[in-house]
C-alpha cells in the first residue's frame, strides 16, 4: 500500500482484504475497482466503507465509467478519508483512477498527474487506459 496523498493510497486486492493492515494505516473507505471481486468480498470491518466501479484493465472503458470512479473517490476522499483505492495489483486501473482524481481535482494534466502517481507507486498502464484518461482530461475541461 502506498500513500499518494494524505488521503489517497492505492493497493492490491490482497491488501483491501487485510483488516489488520486497514486499520494500522487508518484506511476508512475502499475503492473496488477489480471486476473480479464479487460483491460482499472485502469485509467492510468496523466502521470502513467500501464502494464499487468496476474497470476492465485495457480497452473497453467508457468515459463515464472512469468519471464514475473519480466522483466516487473525491466523495469518499471528503466523507470518509484514508481511502485505499484497489484493483488486482494496484498497478494500472487504480493508477488512472487516482490520476484522473488529481486531474479533476487538482487541475493537472493527464501525463502530470500520472508522473505523480507513478512517483509513488510503481505503475504498469495499458495504452487504453492512458487514453481513457486523455479523453477524461480533455472532458474536464
Amino acid at each position: 500500500m502506498d500513500w499518494i496523498t494524505d488521503r489517497i493510497a492505492i493497493g492490491t486486492f490482497v491488501e483491501a482484504r487485510d483488516t489488520s493492515l486497514r486499520a494500522s494505516e487508518g484506511v476508512r473507505s475502499i475503492l473496488c475497482l477489480d471486476r473480479e471481486c464479487a460483491p460482499g468480498e472485502i469485509e467492510p470491518g468496523a466502521q470502513v466503507r467500501v464502494e464499487t466501479c468496476h474497470l476492465d484493465d485495457g480497452p473497453g472503458n467508457d468515459v463515464r465509467r472512469l468519471r464514475l470512479a473519480v466522483e466516487l473517490l473525491e466523495q469518499l476522499s471528503i466523507e470518509s478519508p484514508r481511502v485505499l483505492v484497489h484493483c488486482r495489483a494496484g498497478r494500472s486501473r487504480s493508477v488512472i483512477v487516482v490520476a484522473a482524481y488529481l486531474v479533476r481535482t487538482k487541475g493537472a494534466d493527464p501525463e502530470g498527474a500520472l508522473d505523480e502517481v507513478s512517483r509513488r507507486r510503481a505503475a504498469c498502464v495499458t495504452g487504453a487506459l492512458v487514453d481513457l484518461l486523455d479523453e477524461f482530461a480533455a472532458s474536464n475541461r
